[in-house]
């Protein structure tokens, strides 16, 4: 399969349900959050940021673990794939079980240290019980993305995705209450376990059962890897995966405690939002992290190309990052009316689109080829310095200043990323962006100045035949159509980003 259509054939096996279950998240959660109200919504978040921390510790890096051994284990030894995934499995659950125990307690002591948020016991038993339980969830999709079963991960998202949309509706309507999201959230929790439990063995089974496979039935499987090879991989997965929650939620902590929960649901409210529309950079980054090591046995040619297509996606979400930006006002009017400081907020956490998309597309390649040291280090000290910068933010310019802090420290971050993932790819050989790139950056800027002028231009009158028209729409139809104008005026840049070739990582400059 090339490496276009494999790009091609992972995101339309997403794509259709994926839309259709984008739009019914959307729809719910919106309906649920203007019925909780942002600061009850925002003690949920606080309290999921905090638990999250210690969930990672729980988790071990086994998840994060399995997924590159399984795939390692797909290309260079495919007869032992059954038995390393149930080893990564067994060690998955040893170390789950093992930490169940002192997880609660000290998620109970660490909330409670909070004095500005009210937190009751029982709801902290049961987010933490809906993050130990995810645990299984993160390990069953790990394995099915490294045996390249996309198509049966689209169907564990989708039904994962319907049941939370519809347990929202069902809070909203008969239990619009912080304790019945927190309630409906540890049941859908389930829903993953289970489905992704019937795909997983259904792949399994399937490859076990291929008689050209060296696994097949009748022959005794080799060994799995050693507890303590796997033990030693989880370590260095452990490091990346708890660094970079710290580094996500211990902002909002900190935000929490200086400004309350009101800041905080905000916040949550628009990182909901932001993941329905990162979701499509995920799963790229995924699929491309578990060709990494294959692509850069090919040689600089093919390096090269993969990281031309990598920016590629990356630019895009900048088109993505300047919609949202436009649509600031009208998020925040559907989502969180009765807090004043919503719509600056939305357009502040904007740029969030963009290093998400950086996130999720290079860094999880880095981590496949031998960065995943330089990563954990560089997380680590972002982490440990963006918590006063944030802090004096917030005591000089209250609410606003600490978000700004806060995105300036995930972009400056994101620019790490983007240089140890060159590193680990291309060594000291220089890269060259190409020429579409910053034609498309450029273009992005010009559409959304453009943009920005027609609130001036509806304000002085200049426009009367529109000014009955919401602004944040016509801001955006007019981002919109200068993108497109733009692209399509230029036959290369028509070729590159309005054709098959825009999922090309093989190619030819």
């Amino acid at each position: 399969m090339s490496d276009r259509l494999f790009l091609v054939k992972v995101l339309g096996l997403s794509a259709v349900p994926r839309v259709l279950t984008a739009c019914l998240t959307l729809i719910s959660f919106s309906v649920m959050v203007r019925a909780l109200g942002a600061p009850a919504y925002g003690v949920l978040v606080y309290l999921g940021a905090v638990i999250g921390i210690l969930e990672s510790f729980v988790d071990f890096g086994v998840s994060s673990a399995a997924g590159k051994g399984i795939a390692e284990a797909r290309v260079k030894r495919s007869q032992t794939l059954r038995v390393e995934v149930a080893e990564w499995a067994r060690l998955q659950g040893m170390v789950a079980v093992v930490g169940f125990v002192p997880f609660l307690g000290i998620a109970y002591v660490a909330v409670r240290a909070n004095g500005r948020i009210e937190i009751h016991t029982l709801l902290i038993l049961v987010v933490a019980l809906s993050a130990w339980i995810t645990i299984a969830a993160n390990l069953i999709r790990a394995c099915l993305r490294s045996c390249l079963a996309f198509k049966a991960l689209a169907v564990l998202d989708t039904a994962e995705s319907v049941a939370r949309s519809a347990s929202w509706l069902l809070v909203a309507w008969f239990a619009p209450t912080t304790m019945g999201l927190a309630v409906a959230g540890l049941v859908v929790t389930g829903v993953p376990c289970a489905v992704g439990s019937l795909m997983l063995r259904r792949v399994l089974r399937r490859s076990y059962a291929n008689p050209d496979c060296p696994n097949a039935a009748g022959v005794r499987q080799p060994a799995g890897p050693p507890y303590r090879m796997m033990l030693k991989e989880s370590l260095s997965f452990l490091g990346l995966r708890v660094s970079t929650r710290m580094f996500q939620a211990l902002p909002i902590v900190v935000i929490g405690r200086m400004f309350g929960a009101d800041i905080v649901g905000i916040i949550g409210s628009f990182g909901k939002i932001a993941e329905q529309m990162g979701f499509p950079f995920a799963v790229i980054g995924n699929a491309l992290a578990v060709r990494a090591e294959e692509v850069r046995s090919r040689g600089e040619a093919a390096v090269v190309a993969l990281w031309d297509a990598a920016l590629r996606f990356v630019v895009s979400s900048g088109v993505l990052a300047g919609g949202v930006f436009l649509a600031a006002g009208l998020l925040a009017r559907i989502l969180t009316p009765e807090s004043p400081i919503a719509s600056t907020v939305f357009a502040i956490l904007s740029l969030s689109v963009i290093t998400s998309a950086v996130s999720s597309v290079v860094a999880p390649m880095s981590d496949y080829v031998g960065a995943l040291r330089q990563r954990v280090v560089m997380i680590t000290v972002f982490t440990i310095g963006q918590l006063p910068v944030i802090w004096i933010g917030g005591k000089l310019f209250g609410q606003v200043g600490a978000v700004v802090a806060y995105v300036v420290a995930v972009l400056l971050m994101n620019g790490g990323y983007l240089s140890i993932a060159k590193r680990a790819f291309l060594g000291r050989s220089p890269y060259v962006c190409r020429s579409e790139i910053w034609y498309l950056t450029g273009l992005s800027a010009t559409a959304l100045v453009v943009s920005l002028c027609v609130r001036r231009l509806m304000g002085e009158g200049i426009l009367p035949l529109v000014r009955h028209v919401d602004v944040s729409l016509l801001q955006l139809l007019v981002f919109g159509s200068v993108i497109v104008a733009g692209v399509g005026l230029s036959q290369r840049m028509r070729a590159m980003f309005f054709s098959w070739s825009f999922f090309d990582f093989s190619g030819e400059r």
